[in-house]
């Protein structure tokens, strides 16, 4: 694991998130001269987002809520994609704001790509600090060109062969705990019909029975080649959505609440899961994902939030997680497209 300073970090160094500070003129300045300075230099903002994956961008007092910073998101997006059938609890704030998940604050989420289990996912994520944990509770990244060099050949052909795909079942409502959401809420809509359209768009397959409603996603490649820098990527959440994700999490945690999770998963996973099979329908072997595992944590690269921070990811380079916290923490999520 590479823990990272980031007032450490320099203009030329490899290791992201490269810090962006906001320039004495805009200390004090309003929205507009914010964005007209931010629009301004984008293309060189671009170019080294293709670079390093992600820009923390650190004192643009101008941006100070969900609407401010979604005008900042938009300088970076042709157009801003919403969440609907999306795996992650989460709510919308503003127009094309979410708050960032509302997974429990001592469930870690696994770094991924966002939406990388469908045919169409954002290519960018913009995240903004409203107020940041007491403890814990980062945003960890993970370049995932390094994790594909990092994967053992073997592996890597495995994955390629068969393909992905994922298998989703939904509650009827959702729970307390709010590690799913029931159907309605995902799709954000009352129609099956609608629901199988949406589905159906997406190249998956909806089956509806007496008691559940499973979503069977289309077959997606284990790794992608960047359309710009040609660079290969591991590109899929198999590590994270498959059913021993929750054993992962008790081997060596000292929270009850994983050790009780774990206990929990054969009857829940019944009811709800989000579990990811080879293309052909086959289980994928525990031991690849715990090398998979494995190797994404040892390049993540973590930094505590400051609040009013400007997180950007290259979202088929960079994949980002959430650790455990304690404390209030309200972070802001953006989908963009380019």
């Amino acid at each position: 694991m590479k823990i990272v300073n980031i007032a450490s970090v320099e203009i030329e160094s490899q290791l992201a998130p490269q810090l962006i500070c906001a320039p004495e003129l805009l200390e004090t300045a309003s929205l507009d001269d914010t964005i007209a300075w931010v629009s301004e230099q984008r293309g060189q903002f671009e170019q080294r987002l293709l670079q390093v994956g992600a820009l923390l961008f650190r004192g643009f007092n101008g941006i100070k809520d969900a609407a401010t910073f979604q005008t900042f998101a938009s300088v970076f997006g042709s157009d801003f994609m919403t969440y609907v059938g999306g795996v992650s609890p989460r709510r919308k704030v503003q127009d094309q704001v979410f708050n960032s998940t509302d997974v429990p604050r001592w469930v870690p989420i696994e770094l991924h790509q966002e939406m990388s289990y469908r045919r169409q996912f954002p290519d960018k994520l913009a995240f903004f600090c409203v107020t940041p944990p007491h403890t814990g509770g980062e945003t960890p990244i993970a370049d995932m060109r390094r994790v594909y060099q990092a994967l053992p050949p073997e592996l890597i052909d495995r994955f390629t062969q068969k393909g992905l795909r994922l298998r989703r079942r939904f509650p009827l409502k959702s729970g307390k705990i709010k590690l799913s959401n029931s159907w309605q809420v995902t799709f954000q809509t009352d129609s099956l019909e609608v629901v199988k359209q949406i589905v159906e768009n997406q190249g998956g397959i909806l089956i509806q029975t007496q008691s559940y409603l499973d979503i069977e996603n289309e077959i997606t490649p284990a790794w992608i080649t960047h359309p710009i820098t040609e660079e290969a990527i591991w590109f899929n959440q198999a590590h994270m959505l498959h059913k021993s994700i929750p054993y992962y999490w008790a081997n060596g945690s000292r929270d009850w609440r994983h050790w009780a999770m774990a206990l929990l998963t054969p009857i829940g996973s019944w009811i709800a899961f989000n579990h990811y099979v080879y293309g052909d329908g086959s289980e994928i072997a525990v031991a690849d994902l715990n090398i998979i595992r494995r190797i994404v944590h040892e390049h993540q690269i973590l930094w505590p939030w400051q609040q009013g921070d400007i997180l950007l990811l290259e979202n088929r380079i960079m994949a980002h997680g959430r650790k455990p916290f304690t404390g209030k923490r309200s972070i802001l999520a953006a989908l963009l497209k380019n």
